[in-house]
């Protein structure tokens, strides 16, 4: 899975620094790596592209691959998810 918001975007900023997200710390200088270096970074060790929603309490939904990828917007207010579906309601069971 892959977050559509971010997947194969990357901000390069004035000073060189590359970020996926400029949410998240950045993967390189572009100065320094190749783009290469730091495309492969983001894909083995980053947390922008592959984000998705297999955190509490989306994992234990039943609706977790119907929902849009993590925003932006997540980040800045620091909640995981913004959904109002009680997945613990007994009348949501079967839905």
């Amino acid at each position: 899975m892959i977050n559509n918001n971010d997947f194969g975007k990357i901000n390069i900023m004035p000073n060189g620094d590359v970020h996926s997200n400029i949410n998240y710390p950045a993967l390189g200088n572009i100065c320094t790596h190749s783009i290469f270096e730091l495309i492969q970074k983001e894909i083995e060790e980053g947390k922008s592209w592959l984000r998705v929603r297999n955190q509490e309490p989306c994992n234990a939904c039943i609706y977790q691959w119907l929902c849009p990828s993590p925003s932006d917007y997540e980040i800045m207010i620091g909640q995981t998810n913004l959904c109002h579906v009680n997945i613990h309601n007994p009348n949501c069971e079967n839905l």
